[in-house]
């Protein structure tokens, strides 16, 4: 991809997948310029704001909102440099009207992972670490809720001046700077808890035309040779 990139194949590296087939739902991805933007503003304030080292955290792993809202320190093992994904949280519907908020194991047994933390994060959350049972982004006993982080994330959006995004769209980003960067479907399947690996591919792995272009003129090249 780098290559069609630099020949002038691709006026951007991403334009190399079409992200979802799927009209009803258009999935946002952040591009390289936009992500970019965004790791500054959210670096200025990691120290100062858990929120920030979240959506970082989102960024670089592609855990779901609802995974984030739910992690406790307990579950971040810094020693090993892993994430333990157990739990999710989510607001529910209840019977008698009104909701509330309910932290449950994930809905298949493929959530359930864990996930490696990248370096450039394990000394910042060494930085911020707090009791076992305090959930990690408020810092306490009580869990932040997912429209809570939604909110910080478009303040964060904002400031950088980036067009509106929903968290979900740092999931997206993640898998789709994966796939560019050459990671294999079945080990980013694993890190996104898909049921299979067909989902993934489905979902996430769609070629352009110009990137079909690209792959022609290489089979052209090795051809003429």
């Amino acid at each position: 991809m780098g290559y069609g990139y630099k020949e002038g194949y691709l006026k951007e590296p991403c334009d190399a997948y079409i992200l979802s087939n799927n009209p009803k739902r258009e999935m946002r991805v952040l591009s390289q310029l936009e992500q970019k933007t965004l790791e500054k503003c959210l670096k200025k304030n990691d120290c100062q704001d858990n929120a920030a080292l979240g959506i970082r955290l989102c960024l670089y792993t592609g855990i779901r909102i609802g995974e984030l809202c739910a992690l406790k320190w307990s579950a971040i093992d810094l020693t090993h440099g892993i994430i333990r994904i157990r739990e999710t949280l989510q607001r529910i519907q209840q019977n008698g009207g009104g909701t509330r908020v309910i932290i449950s194991t994930p809905k298949t047994h493929h959530s359930l992972r864990d996930i490696p933390i990248p370096k450039i994060l394990i000394q910042e959350l060494r930085q911020c670490t707090d009791l076992p049972q305090h959930y990690f982004l408020s810092g306490s006993v009580k869990p932040m809720e997912p429209r809570i982080m939604q909110a910080r994330f478009a303040r964060y959006l904002s400031d950088g001046g980036i067009a509106h995004a929903n968290f979900h769209s740092l999931r997206h980003t993640f898998a789709t700077r994966c796939i560019e960067s050459g990671v294999d479907i079945k080990s980013l399947s694993e890190l996104l808890g898909h049921s299979s690996t067909s989902f993934t591919l489905n979902r996430y792995v769609h070629s352009s035309m110009d990137y079909k272009r690209l792959q022609m003129e290489r089979l052209m090249e090795g051809f003429i040779r």
